[in-house]
């Protein structure tokens, strides 16, 4: 029997995706005449949803337009991925938790692009539970997604532990009640609190 809820983030958490969602977006948009800056993509999409962000990106695209970029952004994913970086020390210690815990990760990335970065590195069936952004109808910093795992699998706030990256993420983590663990990639992770 399983007694505690480990939630995770992917990007930024799991994974140093920076340069692989900036080149594959500065790709697709530049097919559509925009030039991405390194810093407009720091400053405007971390941890954020793209139909947020890439309106600021690209103010001069319409949302059909931006739908395409996003789409382009996509299948131009996998031919980015030699960039990305694990995070082995957070996967070993998840590893060493699955026995007494579930795990499974909430993300806002597409589920084309998280399948696509899991594969990759081999961990496809990883996780007791993958949510992406298209399970929920509002992103981080909603809670609705972590609130949708937690529901999955019966277990409440004092069970869980989240681990994130991100502003919106971490006040998404935080709004469910649960333990929340910020990480810093690639730093060492925090150690895991004594349960409540």
């Amino acid at each position: 029997m399983k007694r505690r809820l480990i939630l995770c983030d992917l990007d930024g958490t799991l994974y140093d995706t920076s340069e692989v969602n900036f080149e594959s977006y500065r790709r697709a948009l530049a097919e559509e005449g925009v030039e991405l800056e390194a810093g407009s993509f720091r400053k405007h999409c971390f941890g954020g949803h793209y139909r947020d962000f890439l309106p600021l990106l690209a103010p001069g695209l319409d949302q059909a337009k931006l739908e395409r970029v996003h789409d382009r952004k996509v299948e131009l994913y996998d031919s980015c991925l030699g960039s990305a970086r694990e995070n082995t020390e957070l996967f070993e210690r998840l590893e060493a938790l699955r026995e007494d815990s579930w795990i499974a990760l909430v993300t806002t990335a597409s589920r084309a692009c998280a399948g696509k970065l899991l594969a990759h590195f081999g961990r496809g069936g990883f996780f007791d539970l993958v949510l992406c952004g298209e399970d929920v109808a509002r992103s981080k910093p909603d809670p609705e997604g972590f609130l949708a795992a937690m529901a999955h699998f019966g277990m409440k706030a004092g069970d869980t532990t989240i681990y994130e990256d991100s502003p919106a993420g971490l006040a998404a983590a935080r709004a469910t009640g649960a333990q929340v663990l910020a990480v810093s990639f690639p730093g060492p992770t925090p150690p895991l609190p004594p349960p409540r």
